[in-house]
């Protein structure tokens, strides 16, 4: 997001800001957190996982043709079916980035959280080094257009990396076929965890549409930048400590395990607070000075703004270890309260104050929505565990 800032017009990193929440959005939410109930059959045993990945990727195919309509219309109407070749590729993009977002999400509990990581940095962030080289070496002036196909190659190449790793990772074949009442039982047993996932994907998506319609599309390029930078923290806290940590968290709940869970929930918190420490101080002293040296003045006016939101982030990501731990209860009707309160919280502010502050108005929307995702997870996860703990006294 810095090069990008520092290479392409204002207006076209707002337009950019609206296509990745497209694709982003689209390859969270279109899989319809299916994933979930997947996940908890790995972990808590069962069938072969052959039998569970052939079900469930059968699954996403279909998902992703019946909610493709839903996700073009929303493009469509947020500026970027104005670009036609940005239309096309979208659609391409997505299905890669829905199979490669959920490849990601179960070679954590396939044993394969590196593996995991690798792809995710593939589909994220590998893309864009040889998509620098290429502007460098002057084999394609830096463009919107340019960079959107990069990026889907990014896509694209984690699939096939990722499902290499699949078939590793299990003994048997990979079984594609049909079955409507596994459909009927995931899509039952991932409602509630759906329903906190639209919430979410709100949050940390539909918050750039928020401020392009209060603010318009220049204020959306300085927010995305600086949203972006802040959040990748979120990202790098997810891949290197939630993805080794919250397996054997959530084993030890099947298991029944009450002392040996909260030794590995606080283990995860301590583990999890310091990396969220470290990174999130290495980012807010580094990132300003190099903005300062290369980045367009119009960004330079807004720093506070990154400070607000990478104050939202901090808190949101040492809280995740208590996300993790009402996922492992299947109590996720408490994310739904969680997300819906902070959701509120986010119109609330939006519709009675970002105005009257600028683009420094939607990072305290974002930040605000964070705090409040952060304090209500960790209360219901104490809650839970004292509770607990008075049963097995």
């Amino acid at each position: 997001m810095f090069y990008l800032a520092a290479n392409l017009s204002v207006l076209d990193m707002g337009i950019f800001g609206l296509y990745s929440a497209g694709v982003l959005l689209g390859g969270g939410l279109i899989p319809l957190d299916v994933y979930a109930h997947t996940t908890r059959q790995f972990l808590f045993g069962g069938e072969k996982s052959g039998m569970i990945l052939g079900r469930h990727f059968v699954f996403l195919v279909l998902a992703f043709f019946c909610l493709l309509p839903v996700a073009v219309f929303l493009n469509l109407n947020w500026g970027v079916g104005q670009y036609d070749f940005l239309f096309w590729i979208f659609i391409a993009h997505l299905f890669f980035e829905v199979l490669s977002t959920d490849i990601g999400r179960l070679l954590v509990p396939l044993g394969r959280p590196l593996a995991s990581n690798v792809v995710l940095f593939i589909r994220t962030a590998f893309w864009f080094f040889p998509l620098i080289f290429v502007f460098i070496m002057g084999a394609a002036a830096p463009s919107l257009k340019v960079v959107v196909i990069a990026w889907f190659f990014g896509s694209f190449s984690s699939v096939i990396i990722g499902a290499a790793w699949i078939k590793f990772s299990i003994s048997g074949p990979v079984k594609f076929y049909l079955d409507c009442s596994w459909m009927k039982q995931a899509l039952a047993s991932s409602a509630c965890f759906l329903i906190a996932t639209l919430l979410f994907r709100v949050l940390l998506g539909a918050d750039k549409y928020i401020v392009g319609g209060f603010l318009g599309e220049s204020a959306v390029a300085i927010y995305s930048v600086y949203a972006s930078v802040s959040l990748g923290v979120l990202g790098l806290i997810e891949s290197g400590v939630s993805s080794w940590y919250y397996p054997s968290l959530v084993r030890s709940v099947g298991k029944k395990s009450y002392g040996e869970s909260v030794v590995i929930l606080k283990r995860f918190f301590w583990k999890n607070f310091v990396a969220s420490f470290f990174l999130m101080v290495s980012i807010v002293v580094f990132f300003p000075v190099v903005a300062k040296r290369f980045l367009d003045g119009v960004y330079l006016e807004h720093l506070d703004v990154f400070y607000v939101i990478s104050l939202g982030v901090f808190f949101y990501c040492v809280s995740m270890p208590f996300h993790y731990y009402i996922y492992s209860y299947s109590e996720d009707w408490k994310m739904i309260v969680i997300y819906a309160i902070s959701f509120l919280v986010m119109i609330a502010w939006s519709v009675f104050y970002m105005a009257d502050f600028g683009v420094l108005g939607g990072a305290v929307m974002l930040s605000l929505s964070l705090i409040s995702v952060a304090s209500l997870r960790s209360l219901f996860a104490v809650g839970k565990i004292l509770s607990l703990g008075k049963k097995y006294e």
